[in-house]
């Protein structure tokens, strides 16, 4: 059978992919109430899909004896913890509201929060819902280091797909590579620090397809940040690993008239 180098078919996919992203359960329309219990902050849902109406944390509050001191806590933790936007601002009555930014929450969002609740609670403070907005400023402001220098893209020279949860491969080979091949993504499974790989085998005569998801399920607050996944990492190993095996990305002909088996290949150093 005759095939087209890796070299060429790379060079033909145009598959843009920010550098770095976050991977892990998310929340935009219900609260983790079985996970998180938020005192002073609210949860907004999204309405109209994540795209029309961004889900909200926010926080409406008078601080009585140190405001001032307050922001200077809030500065330091973020100078540990970079990656969501907040913003605090203060209207002409002294009320400040505090409140997050993002089209979707993590659990690092929610365990963000709780420490400045915590924060909170060393002041003496009252919640309100007087805020003019009108009459308002920006007091403090923190926006993700992704965002700093622009949002920067890359193409991969294995093409795959990602969401939220993780991301999908597709791939095909000569059956006789197939076990070198499951030895191998699963070590890349724990070494990139991935909770579960789920694949469905198809196979022909002379051939078997995989279509891989590899998912996290948790991003938890970390000095390393939210979006610590590096596509790079995976992008190298997975070119690596394709070249080794002379493996070819994409679906082979006909896979889709073949009866698909799945299979589960979990982590067992990952915490779930």
């Amino acid at each position: 059978m005759k095939r087209m180098s890796l070299k060429l078919s790379f060079k033909s996919m145009k598959n843009p992919i920010p550098y770095k992203i976050a991977i892990g359960k998310t929340w935009s329309y219900d609260f983790p109430k079985e996970t998180y219990c938020l005192n002073y902050f609210s949860f907004t849902s999204a309405i109209g899909g994540i795209g029309s109406t961004p889900p909200e944390i926010k926080c409406t509050v008078k601080i009585k004896d140190s405001e001032q001191k307050f922001l200077e806590e809030v500065n330091e933790l973020f100078k540990i913890y970079k990656d969501t936007n907040l913003t605090i601002l203060k209207d002409n009555n002294g009320i400040l509201k505090i409140e997050i930014f993002e089209w979707t929450f993590f659990d690092y969002d929610f365990q963000l929060i709780i420490k400045i609740e915590n924060i909170l609670e060393k002041y003496v403070f009252e919640l309100t819902n007087d805020f003019d907005f009108s009459q308002s400023e920006i007091i403090f402001k923190n926006v993700c280091e992704v965002y700093k220098d622009g949002y920067k893209y890359i193409e991969p020279k294995i093409f795959f797909s990602y969401n939220t949860f993780g991301l999908e491969l597709a791939c095909f080979m000569d059956k006789i590579n197939e076990e070198k091949f499951l030895k191998r993504i699963n070590q890349l499974l724990i070494d990139l620090n991935f909770d579960e790989a789920k694949y469905y085998r198809c196979q022909n005569s002379q051939e078997v397809s995989f279509r891989i998801y590899f998912r996290k399920y948790h991003t938890y607050l970390s000095k390393k940040g939210k979006y610590q996944f590096d596509i790079l990492d995976l992008d190298n190993s997975l070119f690596t690993i394709f070249n080794h095996l002379n493996i070819q990305n994409g679906r082979m002909k006909n896979d889709l008239n073949v009866i698909e088996v799945k299979h589960t290949i979990q982590n067992s150093n990952s915490i779930n």
